[in-house]
Order: structure tokens, then sequence, then C-alpha cells
């Protein structure tokens, strides 16, 4: 099983993944066996208290320091979060990764009862920045260059840039140190000298299968030399903190077990498997599959290249497609700013004009879908612009492809906006809705049923735009691009959404990927492709989307080099089409980028 650690951003909630809640006894473990449990959750004068939520905190007063540990459950990865007391106020140690976790810890933090001057951020996975783009939005928060970084490229902002060397803060003093290529590319330890802590971060995880990459070697040189420090105590970044040799030590063997058993195995879930065998009391064992070791390196696969069919012209000034829908030798291509829809003779290029601008009402006409159910053509309609007020319903419509007369239309509830649509074998129809609500809407064309199928808090934002593009999978799921995090919504037996499983995306070569919004998605053999294109910059990507685990997708750029605004794509015949709409050229003051004739690309699906 792989996972992506550059997932949900601001938002999963959906991430008990691993099993039962750690155990809340933690001072009461004896020493383990060296293959198989944790070193030790306590040292030194310092005390757990279990919470009644399933976390722990515990408290060490070495040198006169303050320093408290606020540890959650296995549900949320067991993440280890620090506040040290100075004279006067809080300095924090990361943030957990949902509102919840970040919360508590909050409100954990401020029963000291002084402000809070600073977080200090370990590294950039979300697990540990997650809090800063809410709960703790209003702290300054600082770590390295390098930290800083991978934290914006997931929409995260870290406030304040550190050098290596030595801070104080209210009376007490901090060593900070800076290391590259462990179990995040870059990572900030603090060390409190007074007090013989070392908060280790993600470098260590007590008690708890550990997230790895295969720079093994530099990993454990690094806790080598951390070790010859001869500190007392070590906090982690997940489990329990505890006596800092042992818990080193445990880290090295651990790591050491990892490369031998990589060295001589190449496949991701045999290694697994193996780690779960050596260590059967370690917790978090699904965090064995958030890695960048598998595929190796050496066998990640090439990216793709696609070729253009065109530029096909659109023969409609300022027409600006946005989605696609693709039947045998025709390509049904819609106009983002007018509801005009075109076909496109796939052969010749040639395009004619098949339902008028303005038809219907609809003054912004976006997803397409061919229903080959009823070989009919379904069109989102949408008569407000979006996002804003609405005057009258949205709707979607089902198109006569000879005609391009409207032969059923559906108006969609209050606030919905439609994005994308599709139909299950069956017939049902089903949409994303872009506008503030944020939900999957259900259409039963046979009853004329209207309903709203699956929503979720999370789906919703102050942008004013829902979600995204919106496919179903061969086995009948939906997915649907909540705008970075991509979530697949199981459909269960009496046809009822199930909950919603946000996908954690990461390249065929095991490196974290930021998530991505696609604005068009399509299937094809099992596998995804997503449109996705940068509003300012009109920089696109068509990528395939392998679904590798549940709750993990491998992402490849399929095609980079040429499109514009890349908006809809869609399946057909073991092709995927998409097409670049240069939308960002007038809906967005920032898009500055040349315009282009509007261009139809085909690649083959993998």
């Amino acid at each position: 099983m792989r996972i992506s650690w550059n997932w949900l951003v601001g938002f999963v909630a959906a991430v008990a993944l691993i099993g039962a809640a750690c155990s809340s006894d933690a001072t009461e473990q004896a020493e383990p066996e060296p293959d198989s449990s944790s070193a030790t959750a306590t040292a030194g004068d310092s005390n757990a208290v279990a919470t009644e939520s399933g976390t722990e905190t515990r408290t060490f007063n070495s040198g006169g320091i303050p320093v408290h540990t606020f540890t959650v459950g296995e549900e949320s990865f067991g993440n280890t979060t620090v506040v040290i007391e100075t004279d006067d106020s809080l300095v924090l140690i990361d943030t957990h990764f949902s509102d919840g976790p970040a919360s508590e810890f909050r409100t954990f933090a401020e029963s000291f009862g002084k402000p809070i001057d600073r977080i200090l951020i370990t590294h950039a996975h979300p697990d540990h920045i997650g809090g800063l783009a809410s709960v703790f939005a209003d702290v300054a928060s600082f770590s390295s260059a390098g930290v800083i970084e991978a934290a914006a490229a997931q929409d995260i902002t870290i406030t304040d840039v550190i050098e290596p060397g030595e801070i104080e803060v209210g009376g007490v003093r901090m060593e900070l140190e800076v290391f590259q290529d462990a179990e995040a590319e870059e990572q900030v330890v603090i060390t409190l000298p007074d007090a013989d802590i070392i908060a280790i971060g993600d470098l260590v995880y007590s008690g708890y299968h550990t997230v790895m990459s295969p720079t093994f070697d530099n990993w454990l040189n690094i806790l080598e030399t951390l070790q010859a420090r001869g500190a007392t105590t070590v906090i982690p970044g997940h489990g329990a903190p505890g006596d800092a040799d042992m818990l080193i030590t445990e880290a090295i063997d651990y790591l050491s077990t990892a490369q031998t058993e990589y060295d001589t195995i190449d496949d991701a879930d045999a290694f697994e498997a193996a780690m779960i065998e050596a260590y059967p009391n370690f917790l978090g064992q699904n965090l064995l599959g958030f890695g960048r070791l598998y595929p190796k390196p050496e066998e990640a696969a090439p990216s793709g290249d696609g070729e253009a069919t065109g530029p096909v012209s659109l023969d409609a000034e300022d027409f600006f497609p946005e989605s696609i829908a693709v039947n045998g030798a025709t390509a049904y291509v819609s106009g983002f700013f007018t509801g005009e829809i075109r076909t496109v003779d796939l052969a010749s290029g040639t395009s004619e004009e098949l339902v008028a601008a303005g038809a219907d009402g609809v003054v912004a006409g976006w997803g397409l879908w061919w229903d080959s159910t009823d070989d009919s053509l379904l069109a989102c309609g949408n008569r407000n612009a979006v996002p804003g007020p609405q005057a009258t319903a949205n709707a979607v419509r089902r198109i006569d492809p000879a005609t391009g007369a409207t032969v059923e239309l559906w108006d969609l509830p209050d606030g919905a906006a439609c994005n994308s649509v599709v139909t299950d074998p069956q017939g049902l129809i089903y949409l994303s809705d872009v506008g503030a609500t944020a939900s999957i809407v259900r259409i039963d064309p046979e009853s004329g049923v209207v309903e709203t199928w699956a929503d979720d808090p999370s789906w919703e934002n102050d942008t004013g735009f829902g979600l995204g593009g919106l496919v179903i999978d061969d086995a009948g799921d939906i997915w649907v691009s909540a705008g970075g995090p991509l979530v697949r919504v199981p459909v269960e037996a009496d046809g009822s959404a199930g909950d919603p499983v946000v996908q954690q995306f990461r390249s065929p070569g095991g490196d974290p990927v930021d998530p991505i919004g696609f604005d068009g998605l399509t299937v094809a053999d099992g596998v995804l492709y997503g449109a996705a294109f940068d509003f300012a910059t009109g920089v696109s990507s068509l990528n395939a989307v392998t679904p590798v685990e549940d709750g993990v997708v491998e992402v490849e750029v399929v095609l980079a080099d040429g499109p514009v605004g890349m908006t809809g794509v869609d399946a057909d015949g073991g092709t995927i089409y998409a097409i670049d709409g240069q939308i960002a050229n007038s809906l967005f003051a920032g898009g500055e980028y040349e315009p282009v004739p509007f261009r139809l690309w085909s690649v083959d699906a993998q």
C-alpha cells in the first residue's frame, strides 16, 4: 500500500486509516522485546494523563523549564506536539493535521495561562502543519527556508524563517538544527540544552511504524550524531516521549531492519508485511504506506508524451471551451461564457454550432457527458454567473445530438451550479456542484427526482467555488475533485453515498505530490485522467491518476508541453481527449499569457 503525504490541506478528518486508539496506559508499558515493540513511553520526571478524547499529555520539568507534550491517538497517527513554558509566554512545536486535534492542542496550551509567542515547525508534512491554516492562523510560525517552501506548495503559510543556531525566548535557550533527506526532505530539530531535551520531530517514531524514504544511510548518520549528544529525553514526532538513548537506539534498529528488507524486496506490499512481522506490536501499520520507497527510483516510469490533433479552430470568436464529450468520431465542446455547444469532427477538425448561445437561458455551458444509455448529450446549463447570486435555478439539459434541441431539463436545488455531469449504467445522473453549497446532486430521469446525494462540510470553502471534476469509476464509485483534494465516494448497495475517502497523492517514483484540483475528470481502463490548469499562468497538465490502494493514488503527468488553460477531458476508444480553454485570459485579471488557437489534444490511454 503506497500513499502520499501531500494530501488534504485544509480538509480531511477522514484520516481514520489506521485502527484502534493507542493504549492510554503508556506509563505501564514493560520494556519490550527488541524486535517488536516500543522502547519506552516515559522518562525522567514526566507523567502521563489520558484525556477523554484518547490523547495523552505529559509534563517534564527539567532544569526548571516546564515542557508539556500532547500525543493524539492512533487514528490521528499518534502525532506529538509540544508546549514549552518560558518566563512569560509559550513556544509550541507543530500543530497536528486537522482542526479537531489542533483545537484540542490549542486549548491544552492555553490552559497554562500564558500567551503563545510562536510556533516552531519541524517539517512540512501535513500532519504537522495542518493546524496553521485555521486553528493557529493568528500565531506567528517559524521554520527553515526549505520547510517554508514545502508548506507553501500546500498553500500553508509559515510566517517567518529561522536560521540554524541558538535563539532565546522568555529566558529559555533553544538550539535549532536543520537536517535534509531523512523522513522529510528537510527537518528542524529543537534542543533545549538547559532541560536536556531534544524535540527530534519525525526523525524518531516511538512505538509506531515509520514513514520512510530511501535515504537510510543519511538518516542513520543523523541519528547517531544526535544520540552522541547524550541528552536525557527525546520528544518524537509520533508516539510517546521517553529516554533519549533508548528511543534513538530503537529508531536505529528499526531503520537498519528496514534498509535490509528494502535492499532485497522490490514489492511495496511485501516490504510492509516484512516490517509488520518484525515489529508486530508497533502501532500505525498503515503509516508504512506513506513513504517514498516504492516504486524504487530506478523503477519509476517515464512521463508520457501527448500529441495535439490540431490546433482545431472552433470557428467562434471568444468561445472559450470548458468541457468536452466524445462519441466516436465526434467531439462536443461547451462554451464557458455563452452556453453554446459546438461539434468537432475529429477526422477533419471542422467545427459547427449544435446549441445556440443563450438557449434555455443558459449563460455558462460547462460539463458535458455522452449518455450511452440514451444516445444523447447531457449538458450543464448554468443560468447565473458562478460564483454569485442566483436569479433563477441552474439546470442540467438532455440534448438531441442530431438537432441540438433540449428534450429534457431538470432544475437544480437552490444554490447549486453544475460543473461536471455523468451517468451510471442505470441511467442515473450525478453532477458536481461548483456553487457554494459544494455537493453531489443526483437526478433520476425516470421519476424526475432531483436531490442532494452527498455533501460534506469540508467540501465548502470561502472562494465561492465548490466541487470540480467528477467521474464514475469501473467499480461504480464516484470520484470528485474538492478543490485540491480528490475524493472517492462509494455508492452503497442501496444507492446511498458511503463515507468519502480523501485520496493521497504520490508520483510513480514514490515522491510526495501536491494535491491537484482537477477541473475535468474521466476514466479509462481503471485509470483516472484529470485536466488541471493554473489560473494565473495558464500552465496546464493532463494527469494519469492510478488508484493503488484505498485512499492512495499515483499521479503521472502525461501531457504538459503545450496546452493552455486545460479544462475539459474525456475518454473514448482508448484515447484521452482534452481541450485548452484559455479561460484565465478573460475570467481572471491575473491571467497574462499569450492567446493561442483553441486546440483539441489527444493521448493514448495508459
